[in-house]
């Protein structure tokens, strides 16, 4: 294809810094991939979507990873929820591309978000979790490591687990860990309850009733390495309740 006929076009773009090119060369019958789209999209509407969206093949380092962060964040891109990937390499076809314009001018083209709250929330949601859950075990393990006395039973506290946990996991998790494991942690306990110093937390899957939040924790005196964790939560009643979390040395 003879590119002279969209010569005008293409240095508007250019002069707008919407498509740089690369070694002072546009090349313009190159295909674009996912996330150059990406790029130009961003570039074009100056996006500023403000949620942490975590595909499995888009890490941070990445040329075109603030630019994919935008356009998924305000919902012109979605990826591919089928293995949460974004898949930022493969060609753009002129069908996608079109619905991704479309998504960028009018918000009638998108697809409805999930109605759920933002990473700040959830962030704020955990943390005060595990901050209670810590403190209230630790009063125990105190009063029986201190005081010599027994702490109390686990269905005397359990409405304070039941406040951020569901019903599965504080009877299967944490109702053994306290009556079972307490006496040997106390002061370590915050090992278990690592979500305050992780990093980077960010949606691996977000629907209108379940999400999946990874983030990493540093490697620290107490854990001895980094470690991945993915946390699940699931919406009861109206409200966030954690399900399970797991952690993946690095």
């Amino acid at each position: 294809m003879n590119p002279t006929y969209a010569y005008e076009t293409i240095a508007a773009i250019s002069d707008e810094g919407i498509i740089n090119g690369h070694d002072g060369k546009f090349s313009p019958n190159d295909n674009l991939t996912r996330g150059q789209m990406a790029a130009v999209l961003n570039r074009a509407f100056t996006l500023s979507g403000s949620d942490s969206i975590g595909f499995k093949d888009v890490e941070e380092d990445y040329i075109f990873y603030n630019d994919i962060q935008s356009i998924a964040s305000a919902n012109i891109s979605t990826g591919y929820s089928e293995d949460n990937t974004f898949r930022p390499g493969e060609s753009t076809t002129r069908a996608q591309f079109s619905v991704f314009c479309a998504r960028a001018l009018h918000d009638k083209f998108k697809e409805e978000p999930a109605d759920t709250p933002s990473i700040t929330y959830f962030d704020e949601r955990i943390e005060e979790a595990e901050e209670s859950i810590e403190m209230t075990m630790y009063e125990q393990w105190e009063q029986e490591f201190y005081d010599n006395e027994p702490k109390a039973p686990f269905e005397e506290l359990k409405d304070t687990f039941l406040a951020y946990y569901t019903e599965d996991i504080t009877t299967n998790r944490w109702k053994a860990f306290y009556e079972e494991e307490l006496d040997n942690w106390g002061p370590e306990l915050a090992q278990a309850m690592p979500y305050r110093s992780m990093e980077n937390t960010h949606f691996t899957e977000r629907t209108d009733d379940k999400v999946v939040i990874g983030g990493t924790e540093p490697e620290n005196e107490l854990n001895g390495q980094e470690t991945y964790y993915e946390y699940i939560l699931v919406k009861q009643d109206g409200d966030w309740y954690i399900d399970e979390f797991s952690g993946t040395p690095q």
